[in-house]
């Protein structure tokens, strides 16, 4: 397998393209294939991309916002020390790369903004204290933790339909709670021999490297204001402003949670943006790390309206019709679960929107799921699965961790198609039980 990663490695070094190239590369690809798999005329198909490209505008600012929440609650000082005191946790490299992709599977669960930025500060962590570990090594498999992230607590499919889903009530449907989806039995169990199954195949693939400088730290100090002297500069500089705001909104969850407020995407966000506004020390570190959290999120701002635009030909144009009843005709009620996870890791390919994925599938897969009279919550289950686990090999949400770590997509497909293939046996299954 080891053998195997370094042919990839090498492959992916000379060919694969950066990720707005891939994105530009998947819209001419998705463009040409609504032409010869469906009767939309060229016209249609450019109507049909430029009337979407604003689409998910929405839905993208509350991805954003877990992304930069994340990303600013990793960085921030009790974070730092939390996650510095884990990296000195283990004693040799074998112990390291175990908790790294437990610890990042976990981070994940919670919330995948948060996730994505911690596998990455503990994959320079742990390089730091281990030089002879491929750095690549390590942050691919920091971001292998990601894989959970749809079975965990910041999962869009599942926090949708927990709520006033528009696909469920068009389909007649109920609303699904978490205990049937996120926190269900099944759900939980592979979550946990998923991360048994990861941290293994990390250690198989161990790889060394003998030269190979690392240019980014986790453990630089939050930079200091100097004597506050103004007025605005004392304001700036007081703890309390932005701890007041994060106890007063913590009160209103309490009273919102109390009066039975749905546990959603936008609840969620609320939750971190708060706990973010008590981790700050003044208004000033906040607004320095503010600065560089939004330079970790802009590619994803650029590169959304191009997959909204992909997303819009492959659900006007009936392509996305096309590739799932594909996998419905081969169904029957067992395995039924198992297309439809492998139909939404290759919708995904071409549309890495959990949001935008379920619009797309959600009222196909649940028509023929009442038809076979398949639980309703599986085959939402499988749908996030499915969407989580191509992003293993789908550049858009490894941008992030990436910039953070400094490094190219190239540097790590070689280990995350291996991540894949380890997953997509635990996770299909699972998806048969």
């Amino acid at each position: 397998m080891r053998k195997i990663s370094q042919a990839l490695a090498q492959f992916f070094s000379f060919y694969l393209p950066d990720a707005l190239s891939f994105s530009l590369i998947l819209s001419v690809f998705v463009f040409a294939a609504a032409l010869i798999g469906t009767p939309t005329s060229p016209l249609k198909l450019l109507s049909f991309w430029g009337d979407s490209l604003w689409s998910l505008h929405t839905f993208a600012m509350q991805m954003v916002l877990i992304l930069l929440l994340g990303h600013l609650l990793a960085q921030s000082p009790p974070a730092k020390k939390t996650l510095g005191y884990l990296a000195s946790l283990p004693k040799n490299e074998g112990s390291a790369i175990v908790l790294l992709v437990v610890l990042s599977s976990f981070a994940c669960w919670l919330n995948w903004g948060a996730g994505l930025m911690s596998a990455a500060a503990l994959a320079i962590s742990f390089k730091q204290r281990f030089a002879r570990l491929h750095f690549g090594y390590l942050v691919a498999t920091g971001y292998a933790g990601f894989l959970v992230w749809h079975g965990g607590l910041s999962g869009s499919i599942p926090l949708s339909v927990a709520g006033e889903d528009k696909i469920l009530v068009n389909q007649g449907l109920s609303a699904l709670p978490l205990s049937a989806t996120i926190l269900s039995a099944h759900n939980i169990a592979l979550v946990l021999v998923l991360v048994v199954a990861l941290s293994l195949t990390a250690l198989f693939l161990k790889t060394y490297t003998k030269d190979e400088t690392l240019e980014v730290s986790v453990t630089e100090p939050m930079p200091t204001h100097g004597e506050a002297k103004t007025f605005s500069e004392k304001w700036q500089a007081n703890p309390w402003c932005l701890r007041l705001v994060g106890l007063v909104g913590f009160i209103y969850l309490l009273i919102y949670f109390m009066n039975e407020g749905g546990f959603h995407i936008n609840s969620v966000n609320l939750i971190f943006f708060f706990l973010v506004l008590l981790s700050y020390g003044s208004i000033f570190s906040f607004t320095r790390e503010l600065d560089k959290s939004v330079r970790v999120v802009a590619p994803i701002l650029i590169q959304y309206p191009l997959y909204a635009g992909i997303m819009g030909m492959i659900q006007n144009s009936g392509l996305a019709e096309v590739m799932s009843q594909f996998f419905v005709n081969l169904s029957t009620l067992k395995t039924f679960p198992l297309f439809s996870f492998l139909s939404a890791g290759l919708v995904n390919f071409f549309v890495p929107s959990g949001g935008g994925q379920w619009i797309i599938q959600g009222p196909i897969m649940l028509k023929a799921a009442q038809e076979l009279n398949v639980p309703i919550e599986k085959v939402v289950m499988a749908i996030s699965w499915g969407d989580a686990w191509t992003n293993m090999i789908q550049p858009f949400w490894a941008l992030p961790l990436l910039s953070m770590a400094r490094m190219e997509l190239k540097d790590i497909m070689s280990f995350c198609i291996i991540y894949l293939i380890v997953s997509g046996v635990v996770i299909a299954s699972f998806m048969l039980i």
